[in-house]
């Protein structure tokens, strides 16, 4: 039997997480609603049914609207692996769009990680989920007034919307940071003694998350940007190209199973497992005989890189 091509490999390997992702996110939504007795969910829900009557209603009510957005979150994350795996399929060479795609699903990783971070402290985890919250109301409208043509009357709804979103999030015990340019928009809130801005910084989120991988985010920016320091360093061959763009889509898989389905309480010591032995399988094939070692070394190394 012919070996396969790089691509179709890299294929392979990118529906053989995603299948492998959807079956353990499956099993994690039923652990947030029934979680592990020391997961980090059973921590933070411990944490708010603490609070007074009425913060800890609005606060599950937060918690379960974060929910959905990580799972629409997910499912974007998914389409762009789809997306890599046509254009795998296509057989041409087409770096920019491939790193570009990457780099799509590297930054909703990192929007992810604050949100479920076992290492913060329950109310700077809560504080993370109300930016998030506000800072979605809030893209919509800035699209909205993006618009050329007159969008007032729905413009007006929006801000309504945004007021109410405001509303809900002061009874869960939030501080609302109002623009001073524009008072209907926030630029930050608090929850007790944790603040947090609106304004996203993915660059250091990515240092600090995917140090391993933070060349990916920085040559996936160039990629997304339109820098030509990127196009005109292209170079070596395309099945060389494939392997370092699809290699880091793994570490992002290892990234997801350590903290969002990490938070619920699913062990994911198997999917290290499975996942590291589809990284030496790629790697072998531009880097023959190349030693990877261990997940549990692999991952020291990473971690130690920056």
């Amino acid at each position: 039997m012919a070996e396969r091509s790089v691509e179709e490999l890299a294929s392979v390997i990118i529906e053989q997480e995603r299948k492998a992702l959807a079956i353990a996110f499956d099993a994690a939504m039923v652990s947030l609603k029934r979680p592990p007795e020391r997961s980090i969910r059973a921590i933070d829900k411990n944490f708010i049914d603490a609070q007074a009557p009425g913060v800890r209603k609005h606060l599950h009510g937060m918690t379960a609207k974060l929910v959905h957005d990580a799972a629409e979150i997910l499912d974007s994350m998914d389409q762009y692996a789809q997306a890599i795996q046509r254009i795998l399929a296509a057989h041409e060479m087409l770096p920019m769009p491939l790193s570009s795609m990457v780099r799509s699903i590297h930054e909703f990783a990192l929007i992810l990680c604050p949100l479920f971070d076992p290492d913060l402290p329950p109310g700077e985890r809560i504080a993370n989920m109300g930016a998030l919250h506000l800072a979605n109301a809030q893209g919509g409208l800035d699209a909205l007034e993006a618009f050329p043509l007159n969008q007032q009357k729905e413009r007006h709804k929006k801000i309504e919307a945004v007021a109410g979103i405001q509303e809900y999030m002061k009874k869960a015990g939030y501080e609302i940071h109002a623009n001073k340019s524009k008072p209907h928009l926030a630029t930050g809130v608090s929850w007790g003694a944790e603040k947090v801005s609106l304004r996203d910084n993915t660059t250091k989120a990515s240092e600090r998350y995917t140090p391993g991988i933070h060349y990916n985010w920085v040559l996936g920016s160039g990629a997304t940007h339109g820098r030509l320091w990127y196009s005109n360093g292209l170079e070596g061959q395309w099945s060389m190209i494939v392997v370092g763009a699809v290699a880091p889509l793994l570490d992002i898989s290892d990234l997801l199973v350590n903290i969002p389905l990490g938070y619920a309480g699913v062990d994911g010591r198997r999917l290290h497992l499975q996942t590291h032995t589809r990284r030496c399988a790629l790697l072998a094939r531009t880097s023959p005989g190349m030693e990877m070692g261990t997940y549990d070394n692999y991952r020291a190394q990473t971690e130690e890189s920056i």
